[in-house]
């Protein structure tokens, strides 16, 4: 198998997965990035959850959802590890 094969059949890191998600999202795809940001939440031992959950809310906000947006703003902001996801999070809770 070639180098470029394995790297296709290789999991997705964290923050690829993220990445992946918010460009789903930018497309106008929230239901498959709700896919890949609910497994990324559901894993543990990694550091992007508090971005998850952020991107998670922006796709729940997109869809109407304003109550699941709510509480994964809110998630986000209390486990956020910067002060800039933080601050995006407060945002958008105070935009809803």
């Amino acid at each position: 198998m070639g180098r470029s094969q394995a790297a296709a059949k290789a999991p997705l890191s964290p923050l690829e997965r993220l990445r992946r998600a918010r460009a789903l999202r930018s497309a106008g795809r929230c239901e498959d990035a709700l896919v890949l940001l609910d497994a990324l939440i559901e894993a543990r031992g990694h550091r992007y959850r508090a971005e998850a959950y952020l991107e998670r809310g922006r796709c729940h906000r997109a869809l109407g959802d304003l109550e699941a947006a709510k509480n994964d703003f809110a998630l986000a902001a209390s486990l956020a590890r910067s002060e800039e996801t933080a601050q995006q999070a407060r945002a958008a809770l105070e935009g809803l």
